[in-house]
């Protein structure tokens, strides 16, 4: 190699080497720093795309199973509630059932009545008040519904349990702002909608408004529960004026009312079990859908962390080699700065 003082190839030769070196060492640094293989676009371009992805397919499924988390949530709120609708009518029936009994005194009778009349209107509170987060998921069985004159008076005042209540005021008649039956999540004909997973496709619908709503669900049948009464014989009449014109009373047949009743709450029994069925078969369904997003969650983890995180004793191992090749590339660097004196020994000779 020729002696030259402009260019000095043995000095740029060793001197590209230890910025070389330099800069793999910093990126060795770096990832053992941060535990990523991909810090920056540059250090793996569709590596980074890949991870970026996946990232987002995780923290979606994260979202997902607390989705799920706060559906079954719900849904076990839900079903506790009908558990104790249920509770209820079987208390219920037994009281019809031993209403139903002859030996039974009118005493008896309203006793039995008494009891049967405050679970019907716990029916009622469950079925107005049960709430998730703030959020009615029933709705009132019934409402009060007011007799009104011609006049725009009202007359009386009918509470859920059929009782007649007269207002201290007169009513001014006027469009309701909202159905009496409204405003529960359950009760809505469009169901429920879930996410239960990262994409648009991933969702569960729990409708049961058919078995709740209306005169034929739970609703009207609870309805019809209110206006039950075993303390009253059906079919009787009182006796009625004096003297050869007088009408002898008529004996009613409790049994045939404890009897109606009792028919009564076997179907809204029959009809609970129906909707406590199908909330919990959702509920078992989003365990099954909880477990399988946490497989895939495990699985996509380990992929992202295939691509994305640093093998520490690969990279250790790296870090090792350029601090050498950064020390030997100085030392040359070094050395070859040392060659120009060469030059100036050649011209004092």
């Amino acid at each position: 190699m020729a002696l030259s003082i402009f260019t000095n190839a043995s000095s740029m030769s060793a001197n590209n080497a230890l910025n070389k070196a330099n800069s793999l060492l910093t990126t060795s640094m770096q990832r053992l720093g941060t535990g990523k293989r991909i810090n920056t676009s540059a250090d793996d371009a569709a590596g980074l795309q890949i991870a970026s992805r996946l990232q987002s397919q995780v923290s979606g499924m994260s979202v997902a199973k607390r989705n799920i988390s706060d559906a079954t949530a719900m849904l076990q709120t839900a079903e506790g509630g009908f558990g104790e609708l249920n509770n209820i009518m079987d208390r219920m029936k037994d009281l019809a059932t031993q209403s139903a009994n002859a030996t039974n005194t009118q005493q008896d009778h309203d006793a039995l009545q008494s009891e049967f009349k405050e679970l019907n209107g716990e029916l009622n509170n469950i079925m107005s008040n049960t709430s998730f987060g703030g959020e009615k998921l029933m709705s009132a069985a019934t409402a009060g519904t007011a007799e009104v004159k011609a006049s725009g008076a009202v007359a009386a005042v009918k509470d859920a349990s059929g009782n007649i209540k007269t207002p201290a005021k007169p009513a001014v008649l006027a469009a309701p702002a909202k159905d009496a039956t409204a405003g529960g999540k359950l009760v809505d004909a469009n169901g429920m909608n879930f996410q239960i997973g990262d994409s648009t496709g991933e969702t569960l619908n729990v409708n049961i408004s058919d078995s709740l709503a209306g005169a034929g669900g739970l609703q009207g049948m609870i309805t019809e529960l209110a206006k039950l009464d075993l303390s009253v014989a059906k079919g009787g009449t009182p006796a009625s004026g004096t003297g050869a014109g007088s009408v002898a009373a008529v004996k009613g047949d409790f049994a045939a009312t404890a009897q109606d009743a009792m028919t009564k709450l076997s179907a809204a029994m029959e009809k609970v079990t129906t909707i406590r069925s199908k909330l919990g078969a959702n509920i078992n369904r989003l365990g099954h859908t909880a477990a399988n997003l946490s497989t895939m969650q495990d699985n996509t983890n380990q992929a992202l962390g295939n691509i994305r995180d640093v093998d520490y004793s690969t990279e250790a191992s790296n870090m090792s080699r350029q601090q050498m090749l950064s020390q030997t590339s100085m030392a040359m660097l070094k050395q070859s700065n040392n060659m120009s004196q060469m030059v100036m020994g050649l011209m004092q000779q």
